[in-house]
């Protein structure tokens, strides 16, 4: 095997003396500084690189939170890390953290509704660079419920059979997890279907209600007064039947009638008395 020689103030020679024992001898310009035998039946392979950072294992990927900074927890090497941090949607700011924490509530707070992107990089003292990505959703906007129902007259009178129903939106959120309402003081009901307010005695009454979404984000409490009326059986008798009022008119028609054709007679038969008289 050919000597292989590399110069620079200083060079080295090496060749194989068996097949598994090489001889090195290192030189200052034409002067032998070192010699050394390589066995390499005595090598050991050097560890592998390891990346310092082995998972992310909370927040989960695409978990929901609401307005409270989620924590994070990461499975690390820590043998040889030097530094760790993350940023937050890519924005120019890197927090220093530790393998457990939680991400910065302001930063948090700054964030629109929707999907946030964490990154976490590691640094070890051999100078590797690795990076974590987790996607999550944020929520921290309530649900918005609407009570709909088609009064019986003006915009707040209802009867037995006014048919109450909820509108429930959460846009682009978690999603809807509960909406409640409840009948004056009465217990709170967790909504299902539609209802009526049938059975109650005719008077006045406050249906509240609000709505909760998968994050735990609670609606302001809402409310509408309605008046529950019994006048439809009232309105029924108090309308003329048509039949009977169309009778009436006839009638007095008639009469009216009758009455000219008995003055028009006289009128003419007086007037012919006049005439021979």
């Amino acid at each position: 095997m050919p000597n292989i020689r590399a110069n620079y103030m200083s060079c080295f020679d090496y060749y194989q003396t068996s097949p598994s024992e090489y001889h090195l001898s290192i030189n200052d310009f034409f002067t032998e500084v070192a010699n050394y035998r390589l066995n390499l039946n005595n090598y050991i392979e050097p560890p592998p690189v390891v990346a310092p950072i082995q998972s992310i294992d909370i927040p989960n990927e695409n978990e929901w939170f609401w307005s409270d900074a989620p924590e994070f927890e990461l499975s690390l090497i820590e043998t040889n890390l030097n530094k760790l941090w993350y940023n937050i949607n890519e924005i120019a700011i890197n927090f220093s953290c530790t393998s457990t924490g939680t991400l910065n509530q302001t930063i948090w707070d700054l964030l629109d509704d929707g999907k946030v992107t964490i990154k976490f990089h590691a640094l070890d003292n051999f100078g590797i660079q690795t990076c974590e990505k987790m996607e999550i959703y944020k929520d921290a906007t309530e649900p918005n419920t609407l009570l709909e129902f088609i009064p019986y007259k003006n915009n707040d009178i209802v009867n037995d059979s006014t048919v109450f129903s909820f509108i429930i939106d959460d846009s682009n959120g978690s999603g809807v997890y509960r909406t409640f309402y409840k009948i004056n003081d009465g217990d709170w009901i967790n909504y299902s279907e539609s209802f009526t307010l049938a059975n109650l005695d005719p008077g006045y009454y406050v249906i509240s209600f609000y709505s909760t979404d998968k994050v735990g984000n609670i609606e302001a409490l809402k409310y509408i007064m309605v008046e529950l009326t019994d006048d439809l059986l009232q309105d029924n008798n108090l309308q003329p039947n048509p039949a009977i009022g169309s009778y009436n008119i006839i009638l007095i028609l008639m009469l009216f009638a009758s009455i000219s054709i008995i003055t028009f007679a006289r009128q003419v038969k007086k007037s012919r008395f006049d005439r021979f008289s």
